[in-house]
């Protein structure tokens, strides 16, 4: 049975592209009933119509719900009514009628409240349409597209249950921590409206740049310390940990061909294994990762599967960056809910697929 918002221990924010989707529907019963993803939608793939996006979230979590936001990042225009109809999902009028709308396309949908340029009276009057559907909600806060803080506050204020999550995401950056001060700011006036809200606290700090690193190289992921600073901060808050699992928002992704690599989640850090020429081969850097001090043989979930089986050259192997990227993603979501429950799961009885 899938975890309820009231016992949440990781919420990751994953982003709707190949990689992610593969990496969240290749985790095991358990890994997806013990987590509710926060799935920025944009159009998917080459769709026609935006009500697939929410298909293919279904499809990696069948039966299982997700919170739903628009993605801010996303901007890459096209001819598709998919576009159109996601441009739709950023109007205010009715009280945001398109995004209620399209949110209730999905049983399994649980909807961010959107507070982005939204006034108290319209936020207010679409938590009183949650409220009316009986639906939970979430109130996403994030550090790169500010809010009207007054009318957030006030909107949060006149809740009366705690069918809700409150969401800070602080972004992307190399240097997290340096949202503490924003963050905190946000944690002490919610706790002052509402002490037992449910706050999650999101990030990204996944490098952007891996020439630095050479052929070899580690970097610490700042997303638990920053989590921890604040829990440390914030002793009597209600904060729940969340990631963008091992992710970086729309363009910044290189584009072409480019070195290839293997990336290694380990608890608290990435290790990465990167060719020295453009379009290197996977297979050695597979191998380099499981002959690695990192790697401690406990096949238990799909991505270390595909990185083993890249190195040992056998069955489903790793043959693109995206490929790769699942690989570390589905790993980064083993790590972190692992973390949370203070037990490792992800045993596998599921046979799994390419």
């Amino acid at each position: 049975m899938q975890v309820s918002i009231n016992d949440l221990k990781y919420v990751p924010t994953v982003f709707l592209r190949t990689a992610e989707m593969q990496a969240l529907e290749q985790l095991s019963n358990a890994e997806k009933d013990s987590i509710i993803p926060l799935i920025p939608i944009k159009p998917w793939a080459n769709s026609n119509h935006l009500v697939n996006s929410l298909r293919r979230v279904e499809r990696a979590l069948p039966n299982r719900r997700f919170f739903i936001d628009i993605d801010r990042y996303y901007l890459r225009a096209s001819e598709r009514p998919a576009w159109s109809e996601f441009q739709a999902l950023r109007s205010s009028t009715d009280n945001f009628l398109n995004w209620r709308n399209f949110a209730d396309e999905s049983e399994f949908a649980i909807p961010c409240i959107q507070i982005f340029g939204s006034q108290a009276d319209v936020i207010g009057a679409q938590i009183a349409w949650a409220d009316q559907n009986n639906k939970p909600f979430a109130l996403r806060i994030e550090q790169r597209f500010p809010c009207d803080r007054a009318a957030v506050l006030a909107a949060f204020g006149s809740i009366e249950h705690s069918n809700y999550i409150i969401v800070l995401d602080a972004g992307w950056s190399r240097d997290v921590l340096s949202s503490q001060l924003w963050a905190s700011g946000w944690i002490t006036a919610l706790n002052n409206l509402h002490n037992d809200a449910k706050i999650v606290v999101s990030a990204s700090s996944f490098p952007d740049q891996f020439m630095p690193y050479g052929q070899f190289g580690t970097e610490n992921l700042q997303e638990r310390p920053f989590y921890n600073a604040l829990r440390g901060t914030h002793n009597t808050a209600r904060l729940i940990y969340g990631d963008w699992a091992s992710s970086r928002p729309h363009g910044n992704d290189s584009g072409g061909p480019g070195y290839s690599r293997v990336d290694l989640p380990v608890a608290n850090s990435w290790v990465f294994f990167r060719s020295d020429a453009i379009g290197g081969d996977f297979q050695p850097l597979a191998a380099q990762a499981r002959n690695s001090a990192y790697w401690d043989g406990d096949l238990n979930n799909w991505g270390k599967y595909f990185i083993d089986n890249t190195a040992s050259g056998t069955g489903f192997t790793i043959n693109s960056a995206q490929q790769a990227a699942a690989a570390r993603i589905n790993i980064h979501l083993n790590q972190q809910i692992s973390q949370g429950l203070g037990v490792a799961i992800g045993d596998v009885p599921e046979d799994y697929e390419d």
